[in-house]
């Protein structure tokens, strides 16, 4: 029988929210940030998320990291973005956690490129991170100029490490 999440609170854990698999935000093995972790196993080929993105072209990003309050601010809100058809994108954290999925060089998901959904790229254990390939998003100049400009992880600079 598999154990059910824990977490029922605003602190870590927590469930995460915008996922059709039970999975919570834990803070990493590594203490490098926080991470998303299943709570069940998964199968391969496993649809894993419901998302809900928010778009902005070159200058609603602009105008958005104006608002910020620092360079810091700036470079945290990039370094959860991704290019996507064109524009920066971004999970809409009010209604899902996906934005927390870390990057792997040997992700645990895959999105596919027709429907925007997360899979499983193999089985996933208990307990198991939740991560993807950053590298594989679309290419956006402005966004890598931004990101290159503020210090952000951007995985087509080769700037990557294993976790943000």
């Amino acid at each position: 029988m598999e154990k059910p999440c824990k977490a029922k609170t605003p602190e870590l854990p927590r469930r995460a929210k915008g996922f059709l698999v039970n999975a919570e935000l834990r803070l990493t093995p590594d203490n490098k940030g926080i991470g998303v972790f299943t709570c069940e196993f998964i199968p391969a080929n496993t649809r894993v998320d419901d998302p809900h993105f928010i778009y902005f072209d070159e200058q609603e990003t602009l105008k958005l990291l104006a608002s910020l309050p620092n360079d810091e601010a700036r470079r945290d809100w990039l370094d959860h973005a991704f290019g996507d058809d064109g524009k920066v994108a971004v999970h809409n954290t009010h209604l899902d956690d996906g934005g927390m999925v870390n990057h792997s060089d040997n992700p645990s998901l895959a999105t596919n490129n027709d429907d925007d959904y997360s899979y499983s790229t193999r089985d996933i254990q208990i307990g198991e991170e939740l991560t993807e390939d950053y590298r594989t998003y679309d290419h956006v100049p402005f966004f890598e100029d931004l990101c290159e400009k503020y210090g952000a992880i951007d995985w087509f600079l080769n700037n990557s490490k294993e976790s943000t």
